[in-house]
């Protein structure tokens, strides 16, 4: 083999590596995609549960890729001094979403919810940032999300506030049994607070209808011309089980004039 030759041979093979990596590389992300877009809709099965069908929700289920729809409505909402962090804040929404099995949008409600998307927010009795915790849940959740958490003045940091935001979350959902209303009403009001509401006969649904009213309309506002329809154009196809959706499937999501009696029945 002449010198020529093997150089020739040594760059074929360089890159058919080269070509067999990127494509592995490609199939694993568009896997992870998938998975993603997997545990968001089953996610947004557990919200919204037999209206799932009927809601504008549904129409996502053809877009995989929120990242161009997250980050235009965070930057659109961030105060002007914050917008130069819009794609950190969408990329820690998107992993905190993967970590815990969130749909990305509904994170997006919460925040809007609870401080209009500004990092700088405080409420009535103490609570910080874009998700809105207190000090003292802060340093509660925070070793539990191995999250370094030293003083009330880092909940103004925006990625910090989100992933303690998103672990509380994640804990009271756990605790809640994935009922959304409740974890929702939870978050809110607390724990405990919940709990002695429906001791009383009594059903939290305020915070939680402005959250979901929140949802909804977001998805109302996603069109195929904001994300990517890699769902629809590869033809592939998504088994949605319903696992352990049934359990919220009777809720409506409007509850006004569901008696205790009724939602007891559903909460067995």
């Amino acid at each position: 083999m002449t010198n020529g030759a093997g150089k020739l041979t040594t760059y074929i093979i360089a890159t058919l590596a080269i070509t067999l990596n990127s494509n592995a590389s490609f199939a694993s992300e568009g896997g992870e995609l998938l998975q993603r877009h997997v545990e968001r809709l089953e996610h947004a099965k557990e919200l919204l549960g037999k209206h799932y069908n009927q809601s504008v929700v549904k129409n996502g289920e053809s877009v995989t890729d929120l990242k161009k729809f997250i980050l235009s409505n965070v930057k659109k909402k961030l105060p002007a001094a914050y917008r130069s962090q819009a794609k950190k804040i969408t990329q820690t929404l998107l992993q905190q979403s993967e970590q815990y099995g969130f749909d990305p949008i509904f994170l997006m409600a919460m925040i809007e919810n609870e401080s209009s998307f500004n990092p700088k927010a405080t409420g009535p009795v103490g609570e910080i940032g874009l998700m809105q915790l207190r000090p003292t849940t802060a340093a509660w959740i925070a070793p539990k999300a191995n999250v370094q958490y030293r003083k009330k003045s880092q909940l103004k940091d925006p990625i910090l506030n989100i992933k303690l935001g998103c672990a509380f979350l994640a804990q009271l959902r756990e605790q809640f049994d994935s009922h959304s209303r409740l974890y929702l009403a939870a978050y809110n009001m607390g724990a405990k607070n919940v709990e002695r509401a429906l001791d009383r006969e009594i059903w939290p649904k305020d915070y939680p209808r402005a959250v979901m009213n929140r949802y909804v309309k977001l998805y109302s506002e996603l069109s195929p011309g904001k994300a990517n329809r890699t769902i629809a154009q590869n033809s592939v196809s998504i088994d949605m089980k319903a696992s352990n959706l049934d359990r919220t499937s009777d809720i409506p999501a409007n509850i006004d004039g569901i008696s205790y009696e009724e939602m007891k029945l559903i909460l067995e």
